[in-house]
Order: C-alpha cells, then structure tokens, then sequence
C-alpha cells in the first residue's frame, strides 16, 4: 500500500509540473501577440480587435466543448 501512495503522489507532481509548463508557455505567447503585430505594421485598434476576436472565439470553443 504505501507504494500505490507514492506513485499517486508523483502522479499528482507530475501533473501539476506539467500544468505549470502548458501555463507558462501559453502566457509567455500571449503576452508578445502585441509585440508581434506592432513589428508587422499594425495599429493599436487592429491589435485590440484581434486580440479580441480570439478570446471569443476561445471561449466560444472551450464553451461548445464544455456541453458536449
């Protein structure tokens, strides 16, 4: 039995290790979408406008997904 507890508890390290990295990557790629369209020539409204048309449709896509 205290086998089976050490192998949940690694389970859940390597998890939350692999949790920490997808967030890591997914805010560190967010956070230069602005940057990045500022270097191909595009105003602020054009950022913003993009930047919002994604969220939705992440949250339109996460939602859809959500009720299946």
């Amino acid at each position: 039995m205290p086998n089976n507890k050490k192998t949940a508890f690694q389970l859940i390290l390597f998890f939350g290790l692999v949790s920490l990295f997808g967030d890591i990557v997914y805010e560190g790629a967010r956070s230069v979408n602005g940057p990045y369209l500022k270097t191909l020539g595009v105003n602020a409204a054009i950022v913003g406008l993009v930047a919002e048309i994604a969220a939705i449709f992440v949250f339109f896509i996460l939602r859809k997904e959500a009720l299946k």
